[in-house]
């Protein structure tokens, strides 16, 4: 096996730190890169939650549930009384029915 001189071993470490600070330096711009498109993932991420969101609520509006209501039956596992309630809404006559059958039968009596 044959011994390197010392210029020449001088001349490998002097190339392979080169090589280092080179490969750290592309190490730092990728992180950079990772570290947008891990950002750019979690604003899309929010995006598509709250358009969820919204058409849920959306879903929800003029039923008599509120989302809080879905969440609670959700973490008590109790899907029944939401279901209960969501058929108590969809068959009690909503205000103006009310009001109109009032007037339907004052006009009745009335005639």
């Amino acid at each position: 096996m044959k011994t390197k001189d010392m210029s020449t071993i001088e001349a490998l470490i002097e190339n392979e730190t080169a090589k280092k600070e080179k490969l750290l330096k592309r190490r730092a711009a990728l992180d950079g890169k990772i570290k947008i498109c891990s950002d750019n993932l979690a604003t899309y991420q929010m995006m598509k939650n709250n358009q969820q969101f919204n058409a849920l609520s959306d879903a929800l509006h003029g039923k008599g549930v509120k989302f809080n209501d879905i969440i609670n039956a959700i973490s008590a596992g109790d899907f029944l009384s939401l279901q209960e309630k969501l058929e108590q809404t969809q068959t009690a006559p909503t205000t103006a029915e009310t009001s109109n059958a009032k007037t339907d039968d004052t006009t009745e009596e009335n005639s």
